[in-house]
């Protein structure tokens, strides 16, 4: 719908009633700053509440889509990798383990 329609038929509110430009939104306290290059903080495998490297040490490239360009390295978990997360999330889910204690909070 036409700003003009909106206008005619909402006459009292059309002074109010203006389009957003590009610049209101980017100046806008409700809409998040663009992270245009975010730089990663983690590029590890979260095993067991550590950040820590593949097994084999295999990492493979991440790029940008918006340009091809490489963003970064990230560990590249295997098998190795997977059977030391399944270890980890069975020590936490036994009877007596400390996540279970915790608070929900």
């Amino acid at each position: 719908m036409s700003l003009s329609v909106l206008r005619r038929a909402l006459p009292k509110a059309s002074a109010s009633i203006r389009p957003l430009s590009v610049s209101a939104a980017r100046y806008n306290p409700d809409f998040p700053e663009p992270m245009i290059r975010p730089t990663p903080k983690y590029t590890q495998l979260f095993i067991d509440n550590e950040w820590v490297n593949a097994v084999s040490g295999k990492t493979f490239g991440t790029y940008d889509p918006t340009n091809g360009k490489k963003i970064c390295d990230v560990a590249e978990g295997a098998e190795a990798d997977v059977d030391l997360a399944v270890q980890a999330a069975t020590r936490a889910f036994a009877q007596k383990s400390e996540w279970r204690q915790m608070d929900p909070r």
